[in-house]
């Protein structure tokens, strides 16, 4: 059936208009409820609001119109398909409403059930059975549960074009502890867990390197997934609490800010990689907690979302901000400032046979910490030769060390390098040497390691009075498991508490990460949004300077001509340009009825944007602008069609220009 509408669609989309893309914000809305053509005209116009939206992939069966009219009203959207992979309901679906969970059901096999060592079944999700995803799933009928899995997405999900690709749910690296007494390899005895966890990611390889091998083109998102960039296009963060400026997996900001970081460029492109929020109190129940969220994903390239959270994905909430038209950014990602004060560790690099450092192992004595040395770089070695039940917790302390000062109130950013012989989850902490280890920060902190040298960055608050050097130990437990744990780099500086800011094309990202309010003067005027959701933030006035509550952030503008409400305020703009077909340049004919200023874009055929240009400003007159045309990188365009846009607030003009050798 989907032929048919397939077919319909293209004939849709060859009578639309040009669509734009590429402006900030990005937004995302992750929609799993399934819902009926009876639901579409409600339902469909909020969905393609967005450019990128994430369907249940029984959609595409069950109402296959509702994608066509979502792609219709936005040709540019993103369309993908959702399902778990290593997960699936107690219940025999409803062949109905659920036709392809129907069909999946009926094909497992008993022997692809993921058990425990006594043979019960595994569950992480209410209502729903582990499969086994690691490659000792016996083979039934010549596959195992991750090439069937795989096989059935294939053929059924991407090999459907009304989806433009995949989002896989529980794409994990690491195997929730919650999920107990795992046999994965089905000989009665319980996993260890860091061995569970690599014949896991091997499982996961397999599939999603079967994924991409026969879906070049699609688009593949996991949730969670960030050790398989070489597979997929990006991953969901999931889960910032709106009571907590934590993610719920226990990253403190300036961690989440690291990882976000490490991964931009680290997928396969294009790169769409996702935060997804939660406001679990409903629909600008904590305004703030939203801002705060949207700009911190505006530091980076991300789809922003947020909903109820994992128990209810179906809400496509709207917020003034989202009709904010940023345009593209004019610098790159902005992270968490760090003051100009050297590194408080001396020779925190652990050269020279690690000086100045004193390890231990603190209870049990079953393993040995020794300096390595490769490749003209030292480091430390933390060996656990025998595991008996017990936590190992390595110690790390600098002596003779008089600059090291950790002020009660002070915020740090700590730092260092790491890697394990086996993935490995392990936790760290200050602490106060000979107090009892007294913890000196409020809470540890969970890190995934893998088998790279990796980088780690998080901040700390210090909640007791200023250590003496000899006083003060960077702690990490590395659990009960025996297994080598290399680290370097140990750091501590003082963080600078300033507010993070990125200037777009049309307006200015304030994001205040600290719990302080933070003022900011800013180097010319802008305007807040003119909005109806918060009528103290976004009043539309103009600004020279804002302070932003802790928590919190901020979208101004360059210009207020987007978000008066007046139409006395909208520019109306006469545009032309000449030649066309043009060879090299073409110059742009502007008069405007206010003074305003605006931006030129050219686009190919897809919608991908080639390049942008900030015009000068119009004074209530003629303005001549020659343009080059080249893209961003300089280079000449070659021959073929474009699509130009003007841009002055609310006012756009899009043309079409040939452009011959």
């Amino acid at each position: 059936m989907w032929k048919f509408f397939m077919n319909i669609s293209l004939l849709v989309l060859l009578l639309c208009p040009v669509y734009i893309m590429g402006n900030y914000p990005k937004l995302s809305c992750y929609y799993l409820d399934c819902f009926m053509s009876d639901q579409n005209s409600q339902l469909v116009s909020a969905l393609s609001k967005y450019d990128l939206v994430i369907l249940d992939m029984e959609m595409s069966e069950i109402n296959p119109t509702a994608l066509l009219s979502i792609r219709q009203l936005n040709p540019n959207v993103k369309l993908l398909a959702y399902m778990t992979c290593q997960e699936i309901s107690t219940n025999i679906p409803n062949p109905i409403y659920q036709p392809l969970r129907y069909s999946l059901r009926n094909s497992i096999q008993d022997e692809w059930w993921l058990r425990t060592a006594t043979g019960e079944h595994t569950s992480f999700w209410q209502g729903t059975w582990m499969l086994n995803c690691t490659p000792f799933c016996p083979e039934v009928n010549g596959f195992t549960w991750i090439e069937h899995f795989a096989d059935f997405i294939n053929n059924n999900v991407l090999n459907n074009p009304l989806w433009d690709g995949f989002f896989i749910d529980n794409c994990w690296s690491i195997v929730p502890y919650e999920i107990a007494n795992i046999d994965c390899n089905n000989d009665g005895i319980v996993d260890n867990r860091d061995w569970l966890d690599s014949q896991w990611i091997l499982g996961m390889e397999a599939m999603l390197n079967q994924f991409r091998i026969q879906n070049p083109t699609k688009i593949l998102i996991g949730n969670g997934g960030y050790e398989y960039g070489q597979y997929l296009n990006g991953v969901m963060f999931e889960g910032w609490d709106y009571n907590n400026p934590n993610f719920e997996f226990g990253y403190d900001w300036s961690t989440f800010m690291n990882m976000y970081n490490n991964i931009e460029d680290t997928f396969v492109p294009p790169v769409m990689n996702i935060i997804q929020a939660m406001e679990p109190n409903g629909f600008l129940a904590d305004i703030s907690h939203f801002r705060f969220t949207l700009t911190t994903a505006l530091m980076g390239s991300a789809y922003y979302a947020i909903d109820l959270g994992p128990s209810d994905h179906s809400d496509t909430w709207w917020f003034d901000e989202y009709d904010s038209d940023l345009g593209e950014p004019l610098e790159g990602f902005v992270n968490p400032q760090i003051s100009d004060q050297p590194n408080l560790l001396i020779n925190g690099e652990m050269n020279s046979n690690l000086a100045g450092w004193e390890l231990a192992f603190v209870s049990p004595t079953t393993g040995y910490l020794q300096n390595g040395f490769e490749n003209n770089n030292s480091f430390a070695i933390c060996n656990v030769t025998y595991a008996d039940g017990n936590d190992y917790s390595a110690q790390f302390m600098q002596y003779n060390n008089p600059n090291m000062d950790f002020q009660y109130g002070n915020r740090y950013l700590v730092t260092f390098k790491a890697k394990s012989a086996q993935p490995r989850t392990i936790n760290f902490v200050i602490s106060k040497h000979l107090a009892n280890w007294e913890w000196v920060i409020p809470h540890s902190i969970p890190i995934e390691l893998n088998t790279d040298w990796t980088d780690y960055i998080f901040s700390v608050t210090s909640q007791n009075t200023s250590l003496n050097p000899d006083q003060l130990r960077f702690s990490f437990n590395l659990g009960n498991e025996p297994g080598i744990v290399y680290f370097d780099d140990i750091g501590l500086r003082l963080m600078e508490e300033e507010l993070l800011m990125r200037e777009f094309e049309n307006g200015l990202v304030i994001c205040n990460p600290y719990n302080i309010t933070l003022t900011a003067e800013l180097t010319h005027p802008w305007y807040h949004l003119n909005g109806s959701q918060d009528h103290i933030v976004n009043n539309g006035q103009i600004c020279t300077s804002v302070s932003i509550p802790a928590y919190d952030g901020i979208i101004l503008r360059r210009t207020p001509l987007a978000i008066f409400d007046s139409s006395e305020n909208i520019p109306q703009v006469h545009m032309s340009f000449y030649p066309n077909p043009a060879k090299d340049k073409i110059t742009l004919y502007l008069e405007a009825t206010i003074k305003c200023s605006g931006r030129f874009s050219l686009y190919n055929l897809k919608g991908q944007k080639l390049r942008t240009e900030i015009l000068p400003i119009i004074d209530t007159g003629k303005l001549e602008v020659p343009l080059s045309l080249v893209d961003n990188n300089n280079r000449p365009l070659s021959k073929g069609i474009y699509i130009g846009s003007v841009k002055f607030g609310e006012f756009t003009r899009n043309f079409k220009l040939l452009v011959l050798y």
